[in-house]
């Protein structure tokens, strides 16, 4: 069995207009007899910020406006990951 772990940090906390500013995952494979993990494969990538960052973001993160400023967009960061999916 497979099983994918997802993180996420975010622009700030609201549901309705915080935008992820990080992404990452990771699957693993989980022995049934052991239930020991394995980790197979793992993703992460900063995505581009659309919108305003509070700066208690970057001290609670440690993430810049300025490195935001060269990340992917969520779409192609999205096509990135999708591989993780194809484990399950």
């Amino acid at each position: 069995m497979y099983l994918l772990f997802l993180d996420t940090e975010t622009s700030g906390l609201s549901p309705n207009s915080a935008q992820i500013i990080e992404i990452a995952g990771v699957v693993a494979k989980l022995d049934k007899v052991t239930l020991k993990l394995e980790i197979v494969d793992g993703f992460e990538s900063l995505v581009a910020l659309r919108g305003e960052m509070d700066d208690k973001i970057t001290r609670i993160t440690g993430i810049t406006k300025e490195a935001l400023l060269l990340a992917p967009s969520i779409f192609q960061v999205q096509e990135k990951m999708g591989r993780l999916f194809e484990w399950l």
